[in-house]
């Protein structure tokens, strides 16, 4: 049988991405048989969009798994009547992540008691803190002061037949589609060749402003050794 040969420019192009691909994910946690592993995101947003920058107050951050995830998700969304729903193929280049068990509910009082659990608040006076600021990016910063960019957890709400990782991750430059035309580490941007909403990348930028100043708060109480009242940081 003759073996399908492809044209030297078509070869090149590939190999250029791959390179491109590698680049961008070098030091990555999450690689599998040498190329970035493929995480899975199910959702019931109907209108399509490029930036992840969104989540609800009950599940905090956005949530990846593997194929059991993705497809219990869905079932959930059209076991409720909705007929809609999708999967999101990403990449993801968090380099450090904390292992935490599955909170079932990723809500910010869950996180907080898991992340004083986990050792990454020291005291009762940082998870107070953080649980007073009344806002998912002060949980963020406090992972992020602690070096974690990322968290994993061996899935056990959405997997039936066995408990395999999922993954929650909050800045939306750790993810690229594996159909992205570019790998630029600093754009939020799922598919940088698809036009996005100008109100994402907003959200997108706000949200990593939010965590800075989170982590100079959490700074501040620390140099104190005293209790910081939670401002107005999050407010407008």
């Amino acid at each position: 049988m003759a073996m399908t040969s492809f044209p030297p420019a078509a070869s090149e192009a590939a190999a250029s991405r791959t390179r491109d691909i590698l680049a961008w994910a070098a030091g990555s946690a999450f690689m599998d048989g040498g190329m970035p592993r493929l995480w899975l995101h199910g959702t019931d947003v109907d209108t399509p969009f490029n930036v992840f920058c969104r989540w609800e107050d009950f599940s905090l951050g956005f949530h990846f798994g593997g194929p059991e995830a993705a497809n219990a998700r869905l079932e959930a969304i059209q076991s409720d009547g909705d007929t809609g729903g999708s999967v999101i193929p990403v990449y993801c280049r968090a380099v450090r992540p904390l292992r935490l068990p599955d909170l079932y509910t990723w809500g910010q009082s869950e996180i907080v008691d898991a992340l004083a659990e986990a050792g990454v608040l020291a005291n009762d006076d940082e998870a107070e803190f953080v649980y007073e600021e009344a806002s998912a990016e002060a949980v963020f910063a406090a992972l992020e002061e602690a070096g974690y960019d990322s968290v994993i957890y061996g899935n056990r709400c959405e997997h039936k037949e066995r408990e395999t990782d999922s993954l929650c991750v909050w800045r939306a430059e750790l993810l690229k589609s594996p159909f992205a035309a570019s790998f630029d580490p600093a754009d939020p941007r799922l598919l940088p060749q698809m036009p996005t909403d100008g109100r994402d990348i907003a959200a997108w930028t706000s949200i990593g402003m939010e965590i800075e100043q989170a982590k100079e708060r959490l700074r501040q109480l620390r140099a104190s050794g005293s209790d910081l009242v939670p401002a107005t940081l999050f407010q407008p």
